[in-house]
């Protein structure tokens, strides 16, 4: 159970982090882009950008609309402009595209430039990188001391670690 939700969820780990360590805990999540010169710059999704983004991937259809985005959202959804705004500043940061369809008029589609997977390895990566010295075993055992893992989790983990 443990490892299931350590890597099916990040939202645990950046929150932990950005609680003692981030100034400021709105950013919670970190994605790696590499500019010309090969330097690093990690760019960050607010809460909303980040629930925004599980929308798009939680679609079974490759792309959607800002209205298709807003449907997914319990009650009381956000206004259909701030959806917009938010799937204009992940298009920004280039996390999303955004595209028209013949026939649709104005209507713009956005799809996810990353899946999921992938954006939860660079943010674990990155976790590890800044906080753990690159140390898997490191961040590793640093959750294994903080989550107090029960006998049934450590067998899980012993069993990846094996291959198993």
């Amino acid at each position: 159970m443990f490892l299931s939700v350590f890597f099916s969820t990040n939202v645990f780990v950046i929150w932990w982090f950005c609680a003692n360590f981030a100034h400021d805990n709105e950013n919670i999540s970190f994605i790696m882009n590499r500019k010309k010169n090969n330097s690093v710059v990690c760019q960050t999704l607010t809460r909303a950008e980040m629930e925004v983004m599980n929308h798009l991937w939680d679609m079974e259809e490759s792309a959607g609309t800002v209205r298709d985005v807003l449907s997914r959202y319990p009650d009381p959804q956000p206004a259909y402009t701030t959806t917009a705004t938010f799937l204009k500043i992940l298009t920004q940061k280039g996390f999303v595209k955004s595209e028209k369809r013949e026939g649709d008029g104005k209507t713009f589609y956005f799809r996810p430039l990353i899946s999921r997977d992938e954006y939860r390895r660079r943010v674990l990566n990155d976790v590890k990188d800044s906080f753990f010295g690159g140390s898997a075993s490191s961040l590793v055992s640093f959750f294994a001391k903080e989550e107090r893992i029960n006998e049934s989790d450590l067998k899980e983990l012993l069993a990846l670690v094996n291959g198993e």
